[in-house]
């Protein structure tokens, strides 16, 4: 968890989009993440940084793999 607010303090990140199997976990997992990445970004006051489970939840790495078949394939053909 502190990984992700070290990454919102480097580059400025708005927008955390969690995937993956964690996302069946809810609140129980986005609450202590928000917790962490709020206490640890509060350097910049202005700052909001939003924690949203991905739409895809356990399907993420499945549709990331399809789509860059799908890329290498249209390449590939053309």
């Amino acid at each position: 968890m502190l990984v992700i607010a070290n990454l919102i303090n480097l580059i400025d990140i708005e927008v955390v989009i969690v995937g993956g199997g964690v996302t069946n976990a809810g609140e129980l997992f986005l609450a202590p993440l928000q917790a962490v990445v709020t206490q640890e970004t509060a350097n910049i006051p202005s700052r909001t940084v939003s924690i949203l489970p991905s739409r895809l939840g356990d399907n993420a790495g499945v549709m990331g793999a399809i789509a860059l078949a799908q890329q290498k394939q249209s390449t590939f053909f053309s």
